[in-house]
């Protein structure tokens, strides 16, 4: 088994989280959303088939595309999560 690097890692995660949400998004018809992930991944492949970044084709532009949906999908959730578990002021009755 290879080892990955923290860069490979943290790449790995958010595609991960990217299509799990594309995925979730289908699941409930949230179809604006859907399109939303899809035309960042367009991107991505769009400029790996150009070749617009060195050691970047269409297949890692997609994987890019996903990265970057499931990046803005975790702050999102990790935003939220703190949010709710703000502390509150305990007073003695």
């Amino acid at each position: 088994m290879f080892e990955l690097d923290l860069t490979q890692y943290l790449v790995l995660v958010t595609v991960i989280a990217g299509v799990t949400e594309l995925i979730t998004r289908l699941r409930a018809k949230d179809y604006w959303v859907a399109v939303t992930i899809a035309s960042s991944v367009l991107v991505g492949f769009i400029f790996g088939l150009i070749g617009y970044y060195a050691n970047v084709g269409p297949v890692e532009g997609i994987a890019l595309g996903f990265a970057a949906s499931g990046l803005i999908t975790t702050v999102g959730a990790v935003r939220s999560a703190a949010s709710k578990s703000s502390p509150t002021s305990a007073t003695a009755k």
